[in-house]
């Protein structure tokens, strides 16, 4: 992205403002006036060249940063920070960042950020420091995104996630903040899959309350959901007969299992409510039974007797599973629980759908499409699990009797694309990963289209 009006002079800059963001990957900066950008652009880093490098070259090809501006803010996206009140920031900044497993290197300097009571302690490449002190002086003040968001003022519970390079800053605010974090991204997957969806789960049965007709539709949702497994684990046995074997158990776990969890639930929670999340964590058990057992064999089976040997303790203690087991006594007895207890997980569910969202898009963002549909066979592998096992479903569920929210959240289970589940089980058990990776990517990507057709199709029918 570039914006580039006209040449800033010296003159104009030192009525002007500076923005500059700066990561392992790219440099960014916006020169603004009060009321609008004068001009505003980003360039990413030579891979071959160190940051030290990189940053030299922009400098000298980028005549708007050798300005003397008003002022200056230089956002640092670093993983490197540490985040303490302002009170507490007077202590060796060396001994927080090694309390926190951080490492200092040589060419880096330790520097304090003042902002709304947060100090950030960040380790600033030398480079950095000594350039933009040369270049604005006194005009300079640092910022970490966390500080940017923390300041920002909310009238309701928000969740704001900001991506650079592989990491995330996540703040939660209220009335205050609640939580604010720079993670790496394969630990906001962790924190949807063992804290954020569990308490999704678990919220959904404190939410309800107990009658006939709900515990009904759980245990009407738990058999549905063996129907659903059933089919979806036999069609792709025969699709996929003639496919190599080696491939075959890619395509036909990426077929059978779809993405409940990341992608059912919180879909669920947003077009049905808590009522929508609750039947589909019945179908989140069937799912992890047949996962665990099918899924097993089907990926650890091999040509020459191979023998499929699942993990009970996995299939149990699966944060789903769990999530079930804790939240059904509370539903089917009625209890009531103190707001100590129930305000707690609320307000971690309430940030799933956004989390999960959030998530897929930068896995499809970072995907190349061009690569997903080399291989034919992922094309049927969408067809089926999008399109085919749905219809198949939805009338045979209304056969049943089926109607509402309940056959609603049994068809987003249903449409659901291709589980994470695939690429993990695929390196657990030496398969093709770049295969498993890119079939999940394909299918995900095309229910963006698919999803609402068959959530659409299901209320309609319903």
């Amino acid at each position: 992205m570039s914006l580039t009006k006209q040449n800033i002079t010296s003159e104009q800059a030192s009525k002007l403002n500076l923005s500059l963001q700066v990561s392992h990957s790219a440099l960014q900066y916006c020169v603004m006036s009060d009321s609008k950008i004068e001009q505003a652009d980003i360039r990413k880093f030579n891979r071959d060249k160190s940051t030290e490098e990189n940053l030299s070259v922009l400098f000298g090809a980028l005549p708007a940063l050798n300005l003397p501006y008003k002022d200056v803010a230089i956002i640092l996206a670093t993983e490197k920070t540490c985040l303490v009140p302002d009170e507490l920031a007077d202590g060796d900044a060396l001994a927080y960042m090694h309390a926190n497993g951080i490492q200092v290197e040589k060419d880096e300097q330790l520097l304090h950020s003042s902002s709304n009571g947060i100090t950030a302690i960040m380790a600033v490449p030398a480079f950095l420091m000594q350039k933009t002190q040369t270049l604005y002086g006194d005009h300079t003040h640092w910022l970490h995104p966390l500080q940017i968001a923390i300041a920002k003022a909310h009238q309701s519970a928000t969740l704001e996630v900001n991506f650079c390079d592989d990491w995330a800053n996540i703040t939660i605010k209220n009335d205050r903040l609640r939580y604010a974090e720079t993670l790496p991204c394969a630990e906001i997957t962790d924190l949807l899959f063992y804290i954020a969806t569990p308490a999704m789960i678990i919220n959904s049965f404190f939410t309800l309350e107990y009658n006939s007709q709900t515990a009904k539709g759980l245990f009407i949702a738990l058999g549905c959901g063996f129907i659903l497994h059933f089919v979806s684990a036999a069609l792709p046995e025969l699709i996929f007969l003639r496919c190599p074997k080696d491939r075959a158990c890619i395509f036909k776990y990426a077929a059978a299992y779809g993405n409940c969890g990341y992608m059912g639930l919180p879909l669920a929670g947003a077009v049905a409510g808590e009522e929508g999340v609750f039947y589909c964590s019945a179908v989140i058990i069937s799912f992890q039974i047949f996962s665990f057992t099918h899924g097993v064999y089907i990926m650890n089976k091999r040509e020459k007797g191979g023998r499929a040997k699942f993990d009970l303790k996995m299939l149990l203690l699966n944060p789903g599973v769990v999530s079930v087991i804790v939240g059904m006594p509370v539903f089917l007895l009625s209890l009531k629980l103190p707001t100590v207890v129930t305000a707690p997980v609320q307000h971690i569910a309430n940030i799933t759908t956004p989390m999960a969202m959030l998530i897929f898009g930068t896995y499809i963002a970072n995907t190349k499409l061009l690569s997903m549909f080399k291989e034919w066979r992922i094309a049927v592998v969408a067809l089926f699990k999008l399109v085919l096992l749905p219809l198949v479903l939805l009338p045979l569920f209304r056969l049943m009797g089926l109607d509402g929210t309940l056959l609603t959240a049994l068809i987003i289970c249903a449409c659901a694309p291709s589980a994470n589940n695939t690429v993990m089980f695929a390196a657990k058990y030496d398969r093709d990963t770049g295969l498993a990776s890119q079939t999940v990517a394909a299918v995900s990507f095309i229910s963006i289209i698919t999803m609402p057709v068959m959530i659409a199709l299901a209320q309609t029918a319903g």
